[in-house]
C-alpha cells in the first residue's frame, strides 16, 4: 500500500510537472508572438512554489485535489450572528389568556382526564408566559355530576413538575366558565348560581 502511494505521488507531481512546462511554454510562446495571445497574468502555486500562468491554476488544482475555489468568501451576514433566525423547537412561549371550547374528533370538550374525574365539561380557561402554563376545566364532578367542579393544572417549564387543584362546588351541577380578569376567573352553574375562582391562591367564592 505504502509503495502504490509513492508511486501515485510521484506519477502527479510528474504530471503536474509536465503540464507547468507546459503553460510556461505556451507563456512565452505568446510573449514572442506578441498580439496572438493574450497573457492573464500568474499566480504562484503554494504547494509547488512555483510561478504559473494564472488560467492554468484550475487545472493545477485539480491535479492537486484543492477543489476550494480561490475566490471563496463568507459574508458578514453569515458570521456575525449564524443563529440570528432560529428558534429552538422546545422554547417556552407565552399564551395568551383565553376561554375556549376546543372538542376532539367525536365533538366532545377535549379534556385530558377521564369522565370519573370530570363529567360533562363544557369550557376552559389557558394562559401561559415563559415559564409556566396554567390550564382550567369546568364541568361536573365525575363521582357525583351533582356537584361543580374546577379542575387547575399548572405545567411548570424548568421542572416539568405540575401542581393539580380540584375545586368541587356541592349542588351547583355543571360549571361553565364565562369571563376572568387577571388571574380571577368567573363561572355560572347549571343550578343558576354564580362565582369566582383565583388561580393564584385557590381562593373559590360561589352564590347559589
Amino acid at each position: 500500500m505504502r509503495l502504490l502511494s509513492w508511486r501515485s505521488r510521484n506519477q502527479r507531481r510528474a504530471l503536474l510537472a509536465i503540464l507547468v512546462v507546459c503553460a510556461v511554454s505556451g507563456l512565452g510562446a505568446a510573449v514572442l508572438v506578441g498580439q496572438a495571445t493574450s497573457t492573464t497574468g500568474t499566480v504562484t502555486d503554494p504547494e509547488q512554489g512555483i510561478v504559473i500562468p494564472a488560467d492554468k491554476e484550475a487545472d493545477i488544482q485539480d491535479i492537486e485535489g484543492d477543489t476550494t475555489s480561490p475566490n471563496e468568501t463568507v459574508s458578514s451576514i453569515d458570521t456575525a450572528n449564524p443563529d440570528a433566525d432560529l428558534t429552538p423547537d422546545d422554547a417556552p412561549t407565552s399564551v395568551p389568556a383565553a376561554i375556549t371550547s376546543d372538542t376532539d374528533s367525536s365533538g366532545d370538550l377535549a379534556v385530558p382526564m377521564s369522565d370519573a374525574i370530570l363529567t360533562n365539561p363544557t369550557n376552559t380557561y389557558e394562559q401561559g408566559d415563559t415559564t409556566q402554563l396554567t390550564d382550567v376545566y369546568a364541568g361536573a364532578d365525575g363521582q357525583d355530576p351533582n356537584d361543580g367542579l374546577l379542575v387547575q393544572v399548572t405545567i411548570y417549564y424548568d421542572t416539568g413538575d405540575g401542581d393539580t387543584y380540584y375545586m368541587n362546588v356541592p349542588g351547583a351541577g355543571a360549571l361553565t366558565l364565562t369571563s376572568f380578569s387577571g388571574s380571577t376567573l368567573y363561572f355560572s352553574s347549571a343550578s343558576g348560581g354564580t362565582g369566582s375562582f383565583n388561580t393564584s391562591t385557590q381562593q373559590l367564592s360561589y352564590s347559589p
